[in-house]
């Protein structure tokens, strides 16, 4: 029989997802955080010469971006779930490129990947500000305000970049990324995710952070799992990525507590601490690095599969020398929603 604080928590998730009652809490949070100021500041990235992105903090730990064709103009908001705090930096921005580059920018898309309000929750206050945008959600997601939805694989175009979805359910039923590049026709992989030219840009919202991963709020450890191997093994690991929420610090926390002696998530570790020490961003990472230091990628590591037998032995089958993947990735996640790692230090 399940413990009664899952059915307090599962109520508690309905409630805010399903109801007025979440709305009303995420336009209090948004007005707060508007009043209170970003938790770091507004950084824009150019992606070799084709495109720009900028990073937008909103509420306490939420990234909102705009992702620009740097030569067309044409914008995306990405995850806007504060239409304010977007409308106010795309303005911004929208000035001074026109002052800086000559160049118009656009806002005629918002890219959802997922229905949460810390994501979405601005998405029917930009159709307002914004006529006419589209606003593009994955076909199992119920993100208000969604014009388009499309399925995994499915591309858009944005201006000269292509746009792939990328169907990632395990934090939402209907979780999606977006993989932006500009389209290379000689260049893709089996998997079909188009491959770029430069860089490939990599929204991950809530399923892939820096040095963790999201919640299995509406999935399980092997949808999970998938997706980290379907990322793993089909984009290049120069792939930059860019999350929904700053979890670096926590995450790698947690990290250098269940592999000790990974040199990877020491260095990242106190890089980070450096960054927070000056208010700056830790995004983006790349695909590469998180292979290193993020634990939910190292599910081979015998020093993390140790770590969960000392503290944690009831989350792996007894007697497998080398458990399989997806009961690595599940017990690491069981773990840290435990906190495990604050109490034992």
């Amino acid at each position: 029989m399940k413990h009664p604080r899952h059915y307090i928590w599962k109520f508690g998730y309905y409630l805010y997802t399903r109801t007025v009652i979440g709305r009303i809490l995420h336009n209090r949070q948004c007005r707060k955080s508007r009043k209170d100021g970003a938790h770091t500041n507004v950084e824009a990235m150019d992606v070799g010469s084709d495109i720009t992105v900028v990073s937008v903090p909103m509420l306490d730990t939420n990234y909102g971006y705009l992702l620009i064709d740097s030569g067309t103009g044409h914008t995306a908001a990405v995850d806007p779930c504060d239409a304010d705090t977007m409308a106010e930096a795309f303005a911004m921005n929208q000035q001074l490129w026109q002052s800086t580059r000559g160049v118009e920018l656009k806002l005629q898309t918002v890219l959802t990947t997922h229905y949460h309000h810390d994501h979405a929750g601005g998405n029917l206050k930009m159709a307002k500000l914004f006529p006419g945008v589209n606003i593009v959600a994955g076909h199992l997601d119920n993100s208000p305000g969604a014009t388009s939805r499309l399925q995994d694989r499915e591309h858009l175009q944005l201006g000269r970049l292509k746009v792939t979805v990328l169907f990632t359910p395990g934090h939402t039923k209907g979780h999606v990324m977006f993989l932006c590049g500009v389209e290379d026709s000689t260049a893709q992989t089996q998997s079909g995710m188009a491959t770029s030219q430069q860089c490939p840009v990599l929204f991950t919202g809530d399923c892939l952070f820096v040095g963790g991963v999201g919640k299995f709020f509406e999935g399980t450890a092997e949808q999970m799992h998938r997706n980290l191997v379907m990322l793993g093994e089909g984009l290049p690991s120069q792939t930059l990525i860019f999350p929904g929420h700053e979890y670096t610090l926590e995450n790698l926390l947690f990290a250098s507590w269940v592999e000790k002696e990974n040199e990877k998530v020491t260095e990242k570790l106190q890089w980070t601490i450096e960054k927070y020490r000056d208010n700056h961003q830790t995004i983006p990472s790349t695909l590469g690095a998180e292979k290193d230091h993020n634990p939910f990628f190292r599910w081979e590591s015998p020093e993390i599969v140790d770590s969960i037998r000392q503290m944690l032995p009831e989350a792996l089958p007894p007697g497998t020398e080398t458990p399989a993947p997806e009961h690595v990735v599940g017990a690491l996640r069981r773990m840290k929603d435990l906190n495990m790692h604050r109490r034992r230090q």
